[in-house]
């Protein structure tokens, strides 16, 4: 399986044209209120890289309030943008909802963290590995980072590799005998399809369709109104995704996998749903927070979440994301309720892609008490 997600990368790859040297110019960036003049330096030393068309849209969160800041590459030159009300796809983050109605269910009596999936899914093999949903949603299910079969998938769509996986495909899938790498619960290994499983397994449990349980659990509950898997009701505000030189290119459509990338948003609406994890007396929230997983002493996993033990002893929460489009990142410390929140259409191929994170965790330091 792992040369399988080898290939993929590799096919990927090959879909965009080389990357155009880009240089920034001219900075017209400025404070604005909430945000002081090493922030924005900060956030233009990250961007520089980026090619024309780059849009960032930045959320910073300290308890109750919140401060956006957009940034646009006009050419060669940085300026600042109101967007915090633009819609981008935000990739793996929304692993953090799957996981979230996921807490929603388990607080509902519907399901149990250690309970066997195939309980539910009567189509799955009795022999076939008795992964569980907490398993699924902190990646130690066993399961690869995608099945074998998408690598072809891809070879044909390399623009939007999702889009021939659908839900009888995956239901085929978990009709078979599933080969794993080793047995759940043994090791912590990142997988888009184990996310995607959970959101579909969580749809046949309550009859809802993945959109509909974001809608009633999360999105309409919290305000979120600029968010959702429906692309097209979301058209008006959407940023375009680009590739590495630039230029536009195609969503991404996850169909069987939603639960692993689909999720459009706005950072208006991610910086909601980030002071919604502050209320540490919310069950859903306390239960998707608690450690499920331990990769290293600095490392964790709860619910979908990544835990990351800063040095200075703090305890972030933390997901980011990447499609051939976009780059997002978000990061939370609930103790001091401080956070951070990035959206971008900086593509997962651009060689500094990894500057989305950077920035995001450069932020988070600034708010130290």
């Amino acid at each position: 399986m792992k040369n399988a997600n080898l290939v993929l990368l590799f096919l990927l790859a090959l879909a965009w044209p080389g990357v155009s040297q880009t240089t920034t110019s001219h900075v017209a960036l400025a404070p604005i209120d909430g945000w002081t003049s090493a922030q924005v330096d900060s956030i233009a030393e990250k961007v520089a890289s980026f090619p024309g068309n780059t849009q960032l849209a930045i959320a910073l969160l300290r308890d109750s309030s919140v401060s956006f800041y957009g940034v646009w590459r006009d050419q060669d030159t940085l300026r600042t943008v109101s967007n915090a009300g633009a819609v981008f796809e935000i990739g793996s983050i929304s692993k953090v909802f799957t996981a979230t109605l996921l807490a929603a269910a388990v607080e509902k009596g519907q399901v149990s963290l250690d309970q066997p999936v195939r309980e539910h899914l009567s189509f799955i093999p009795p022999e076939s590995p008795a992964f569980t949903f907490r398993q699924l949603a902190n990646h130690s299910s066993g399961l690869p980072r995608l099945p074998q079969s998408m690598a072809m998938a891809a070879l044909m769509h390399p623009e939007n590799p999702y889009r021939d996986f659908d839900e009888p495909k995956l239901e085929q899938y978990l009709s078979s005998v599933i080969k794993t790498r080793r047995q759940p619960g043994e090791q912590y290994e990142y997988s888009n399809l184990g996310a995607g499983i959970l959101a579909f397994a969580l749809s046949r449990i309550e009859k809802q369709s993945y959109e509909e349980l974001l809608q009633a659990t999360i999105f309409r509950p919290l305000g979120m109104q600029h968010s959702g898997t429906r692309r097209e009701t979301l058209e008006d505000r959407l940023v375009r995704g680009q590739n590495p030189a630039g230029q536009v290119v195609p969503n991404w459509d996850f169909i069987a996998l939603a639960g692993a990338g689909a999720v459009l948003s706005s950072v208006e609406d991610m910086a909601r749903f980030g002071q919604a994890n502050f209320d540490t007396l919310n069950p859903v929230f306390h239960r998707q927070q608690e450690e499920t997983f331990s990769v290293n002493s600095n490392f964790k996993v709860a619910l979908g979440w990544h835990i990351i033990l800063t040095r200075a002893g703090e305890r972030w929460l933390w997901h980011n994301g990447a499609t051939g489009g976009y780059s997002s990142s978000m990061a939370l410390d609930v103790v001091q309720k401080r956070g951070i929140v990035i959206l971008s259409n900086v593509s997962a191929f651009h060689p500094q892609m990894k500057n989305i994170d950077a920035l995001c965790f450069a932020l988070l330091k600034t708010l130290r008490p």
